[in-house]
């Protein structure tokens, strides 16, 4: 509800009294401000409102970007990056990559506020994947960005150790990677990146790390080509404890390359996570560790299984259980998460449209297309 109670109101009249008032700054306080970007922010993520605003995107960009430049109060930057994200993922058909990837670009490196820098990471991401999905070079360049502040801990954009801004690089980078169709040239290093971030204080890196981990996994395999024929070696080999008569979920793939050689090293590390039992961590944080890193290990020794997948055999069908993870969208439709890049689709989507996400998703193609059922 971003802090706003819901009332009666005809919502498209409120979003243009807010657009309009946006767009003219100079006649608005800075309270006044941030109220209008609040109001905005909660109409554009409650209602699908690309028709609302779709002849007016370019110039409702330009003044979100001019609230995070020229910002009175510590908490404008911050809600009009989220805005800004919105507006992208409401209308991804706006030409905004050219107006827009700069200047998020600079606030990530320039900004001396870290929560700044890491909502100006996220919507860079939005940016990014829902405008450039179709072009390799541009993502493979973030990628590269973004990896270097994982592997710096922060310091290649002046936030040494600064856990917000390593934690949105992590997820930004897995965002952006579900676009792509071949990682092998990335793998080895991000993996490694990934690895060290294992070892971070905070259970929400660790889980983004060990999840792109997965998710690279998941990635070196691939479906067989039309002249390809099924082989034994395409079904990878089941962890020590799992019958090597289990059926594979996913036959019809192959590992195309490993994605990373230290994978014994690796994988000790994620069991470690898995059965951590730190009285430093909350009885949450460690539920949350081991529940996700009982996936992630599985995932690394089968990579063709994904997140909440149940190897068990049920007895009736000599089949695994498999996939235990969906989430309904509203009251008709129910997504299957059944591939790590779901996951981290999901979980961007969520962060990013919070309470109106199932509206998005029954109203926006692009939000749907992301996240199929």
């Amino acid at each position: 509800m971003d802090g706003i109670e819901e009332e009666h109101y005809i919502w498209t009249d409120e979003l243009a009294t807010r657009i309009e008032a946006m767009l003219d700054r100079k006649r608005s306080s800075a309270q006044g401000r941030e109220e209008d970007l609040r109001y905005y922010l909660h109409i554009l993520r409650h209602h699908y409102a690309y028709n609302a605003i779709t002849s007016q995107t370019p110039a409702i960009a330009s003044a979100l970007l001019k609230s995070v430049k020229f910002a009175n109060t510590p908490t404008e930057p911050v809600i009009a990056l989220k805005a800004l994200a919105v507006t992208i993922a409401t209308d991804p058909s706006a030409d905004l990559h050219e107006a827009c990837a700069a200047p998020l670009k600079s606030i990530v490196i320039n900004s001396e506020n870290s929560t700044v820098k890491a909502e100006a990471i996220h919507s860079l991401g939005t940016l990014l994947f829902f405008c450039a999905a179709s072009s390799p070079d541009l993502l493979d360049d973030a990628l590269i960005f973004l990896l270097d502040i994982i592997s710096s801990d922060g310091s290649s954009v002046d936030a040494p150790d600064d856990i917000p801004v390593v934690a949105a690089a992590l997820d930004v980078w897995g965002l952006l990677a579900t676009h792509l169709d071949d990682v092998e040239d990335a793998s080895e290093d991000a993996v490694a990146a990934f690895a060290d971030q294992l070892e971070s204080s905070d259970p929400g890196v660790q889980v983004s790390a060990g999840e792109n981990i997965a998710l690279l996994y998941e990635k070196s395999y691939t479906p067989l080509e039309s002249d390809e024929e099924p082989s034994s070696s395409d079904s990878d080999s089941p962890s020590d404890n799992e019958s090597s008569n289990a059926p594979n979920p996913r036959s019809a793939l192959r590992q195309r390359y490993t994605p990373y050689r230290r994978r014994d090293v690796l994988l000790a590390a994620l069991d470690d996570l898995a059965a951590v039992s730190s009285k430093h961590l909350s009885k949450r944080d460690r539920k949350a560790l081991h529940a996700n890193f009982a996936d992630i290990a599985q995932s690394v020794r089968r990579p063709t299984l994904g997140p909440r997948y149940s190897a068990a055999i049920d007895d009736e069908t000599d089949r695994h259980y498999g996939s235990r993870m969906s989430v309904r969208v509203g009251r008709e439709a129910r997504v299957r998460v059944d591939h790590w890049w779901k996951l981290v689709r999901l979980k961007a989507l969520k962060r990013l449209l919070q309470g109106g996400f199932a509206e998005h998703w029954r109203g926006n193609e692009a939000v749907r297309e992301s996240l199929p059922a």
